[in-house]
């Protein structure tokens, strides 16, 4: 059964609370003695218990009770209090990312499966960038002890901000949780989103590579007789780049009068230079093969040409070997844009329903009362007694 939680809004007016010590503060100070009045010998006056001044005593409690309540639902009133009916904070939540099974050890991993197994409910779950819920993402805390780590550069890139702002949205603002990862960039593609929740960050830091970026491309170059001027200066730059760079490049040179012979060698081809003005073939047009066209290329005559066909060439490689080999620091992993105060709001209410109109229904109710209790005695005046 999910657990009740009452969260606060706006905790500074607790500081409301204080203004409790002002009904107790003139309960005590009317407390003092009355003043000594001289009176005749009253030795012949009977003496006589009076019930008036236990009431009043009675109700002077009661008023004090009342009013006291009165400012404390005031400040519950102010402090803007939720009911969450669907908290259940008894135990952290555990995030651990796919990469950060992978690349710990044998060690760190049973650290988190005794910390598990140490909590009384513990609540495991795998952040891998599928669209799951986080029912589908649960895992047993014997999974982390069987999964099979290696020492792999590469993993599935993925916004772990992003996930974890869709994840907290079923869960209570107050509920904590730790977070396993790794410091990979590709771990953390993507805008950074604002986090509500308390988080408590486990970061491994994986050591810099000093390995530079294995380069291949297989190219298929297609051209005509009137493209000989380009394609000799393709040529040039291509012999430079295999030359000065730890590139790994294939050529297919490949003449256009005799393609419909060679459209299976050029289809195999990961790029294809197209010099040629009618319309590429469809076979080749299927999107699995990128297409360098003339008109790409038209500065073959500039000096940097080389640089050019190679950015065209290995600059999603580039990317990925950049995303998988970068490291982020700690503040750029932990440190997130803060939530405005009407967003804090918004998302408050969808996450729990208000007590303030109940509150003020209370506040109604326990001022009448005061009203009431406060009349009483005036109702209900002392008889004066005979001889």
């Amino acid at each position: 059964m999910d657990k009740l939680a009452l969260t606060l809004e706006s905790g500074i007016y607790l500081w409301g609370l204080l203004t409790l010590t002002i009904p107790i503060a003139i309960h005590l100070l009317s407390k003092h003695k009355g003043k000594i009045v001289p009176f005749a010998h009253i030795a012949l006056i009977t003496v006589k218990n009076s019930p008036q001044l236990n009431q009043a005593r009675l109700t002077q409690w009661l008023l004090l009770i009342i009013r006291l309540l009165m400012l404390l639902v005031a400040c519950g009133i102010l402090a803007q209090l939720l009911w969450n009916k669907n908290a259940n904070t008894s135990a952290d939540i555990v995030l651990v990312s796919n990469d950060w099974l992978t690349q710990s050890s044998d060690a760190e991993k049973q650290q988190l499966f005794e910390s598990l197994n140490a909590n009384q409910s513990p609540r495991l779950f795998l952040i891998d960038g599928l669209n799951q819920s986080l029912s589908q993402r649960k895992l047993e805390s014997k999974a982390v002890l069987a999964f099979q780590g290696g020492t792999s550069s590469t993993t599935t890139p993925l916004n772990i901000w992003a996930n974890l702002a869709e994840i907290t949205k079923a869960l209570p603002k107050s509920q904590k949780i730790q977070f396993y990862t790794t410091n990979r960039l590709n771990q953390f593609t993507g805008q950074k989103v604002t986090l509500d929740n308390p988080i408590d960050w486990h970061i491994k830091f994986l050591p810099n590579t000093s390995s530079e970026p294995k380069l291949a491309a297989s190219l298929a170059i297609i051209s005509d007789a009137n493209h000989q001027q380009q394609l000799a200066y393709i040529r040039g730059a291509l012999n430079a780049l295999t030359a000065t760079l730890p590139v790994d490049i294939k050529v297919e040179y490949i003449d256009f009068s005799a393609l419909a012979n060679d459209l299976d060698l050029a289809a195999q081809q990961s790029h294809i230079i197209y010099l040629v003005d009618t319309p590429l073939p469809t076979e080749l047009d299927n999107g699995a093969i990128t297409i360098l066209n003339s008109n790409q290329l038209q500065d073959y005559t500039q000096v940097d040409f080389p640089l050019i066909l190679a950015t065209q060439l290995f600059a999603s490689q580039t990317k990925q070997w950049f995303s998988d080999n970068a490291r982020l620091s700690n503040y750029q992993i932990t440190e997130l844009p803060t939530i405005d105060l009407l967003e804090r709001q918004q998302t408050s209410v969808e996450n729990g329903q208000p007590l303030h109109i109940w509150l003020v229904l209370i506040l109604v109710i326990l001022f009448v009362v005061e009203r009431l209790v406060s009349e009483w005695p005036s109702k209900h005046t002392a008889q004066v007694e005979g001889n």
